[in-house]
């Protein structure tokens, strides 16, 4: 705490621009005790979760995607994929870190990056729930053990910590026109995105970037100034994402689409402003951006947005639960084992080490927040 200054007035009076562009839902979002203590940068700052298909496949077998909403939707297809294509195919590789990317997304974990605690997004209610135990994830788990004991998933999926190129699906957060990067790096010849979750903001999707200033500058509203203007200034911003014009990259219309003629530039772009100056790269959609930005216009707010969980005095708490959780998780969120017998095993060691005291602080916090 005190390593960031608070910049809740001079955000407003020394960089208007700046403050003015990005929406008061994304500042909210930001806020730490009602203050502002960083600059969101505000891109695919809403969460949109996307079912990725290899074309290939979708063909091959008659795959109906736009009418695979939920996670039960996909057993068909992928049986008849691995049905398909033998006993080597796995129709969705995972990795350890990963499982299946998104899985606990109805959930809000209260920036605390937790799973296993956690309040629904829609429930107006705010309820800190045990999020393994909620029907609806024990239902989903059991689905994804099935298809992991079945051969849909692959059976080193719980150590395995690098995807293999060419997936035939997966799942991930996105945006229109990602799919571009995905077949390049994937050397796939056309991926299907499919929306099916989201848009939605939370606090940890708006807390996924921040700029801040230390609170030790003595430069505070320069550095302000420095971030509108990246924020506002298209040249400047393809400088910071894509490296020197003419060395890393050309232009093919003026400021709006680019082409990478170099991988050497090693900032993430996503980390440094807004997307919405931002130009395209050749080959993805020319309105990229702005369907990113209606994506964000769209977007629904969790029922705690803006509520970030203090856990100033639940350190040790929260340490011996990422202990247990993170003994548990890769063989779980994989589909290794089974739910069945495994969730009471975790819940019970979560609430030895310190689940409840969470969940207890979180929930009198929340009712705090929002009287």
């Amino acid at each position: 705490m005190g390593a960031f200054a608070d910049i809740t007035d001079l955000v407003q009076s020394e960089t208007p621009d700046l403050y003015g562009f990005i929406p008061e839902k994304v500042w909210e979002g930001t806020k730490i005790g009602g203050k502002y203590y960083s600059v969101p940068t505000y891109k695919d700052s809403s969460l949109t979760q996307y079912w990725v298909f290899d074309d290939k496949y979708v063909q091959k077998y008659g795959i109906d995607i736009q009418n695979i909403k939920t996670l039960p939707d996909l057993d068909r297809p992928l049986r008849d994929m691995k049905a398909g294509e033998g006993k080597g195919f796995y129709p969705l590789p995972m990795t350890q870190g990963e499982g299946l990317n998104g899985f606990f997304n109805a959930y809000d974990d209260l920036t605390l990056g937790f799973p296993p605690v956690g309040v629904k997004t829609d429930d107006a209610s705010r309820t800190v729930v045990s999020v393994l135990e909620q029907p609806d994830v024990i239902t989903n788990l059991k689905l994804l053990h099935s298809w992991y004991k079945d051969g849909i998933i692959n059976p080193d999926a719980p150590t395995k910590t690098e995807n293999d190129k060419g997936r035939p699906f997966f799942a991930a957060q996105a945006f229109p026109g990602a799919e571009v990067s995905w077949q390049i790096n994937d050397a796939v010849e056309k991926y299907n995105m499919v929306q099916h979750f989201g848009p939605i903001y939370t606090t940890s999707t708006i807390q996924g970037s921040l700029n801040a200033i230390s609170a030790n500058s003595k430069y505070k509203a320069e550095a302000l100034k420095y971030l509108e203007l990246v924020n506002t200034d298209p040249t400047l911003r393809n400088m910071l994402a894509f490296g020197e014009l003419g060395v890393d990259y050309n232009l093919v219309d003026g400021e709006k689409v680019i082409e990478r003629t170099s991988d050497t530039w090693p900032l993430a772009a996503y980390s440094q402003a807004t997307f919405f100056n931002l130009a395209v790269t050749k080959g993805a959609p020319e309105d990229q951006w702005e369907q990113v930005k209606k994506l964000n216009d769209a977007a629904t707010s969790s029922a705690v947005l803006g509520f970030a969980l203090d856990i100033s005095e639940l350190q040790t708490e929260v340490a011996n639960c990422q202990a247990v959780w993170d003994k548990y998780k890769y063989e779980l969120i994989t589909g290794a084992s089974d739910p069945e017998a495994m969730i009471p095993r975790i819940t019970a060691e979560l609430r030895t080490a310190g689940m409840d005291a969470i969940m207890q602080a979180a929930q009198e916090q929340i009712n705090n927040y929002f009287k």
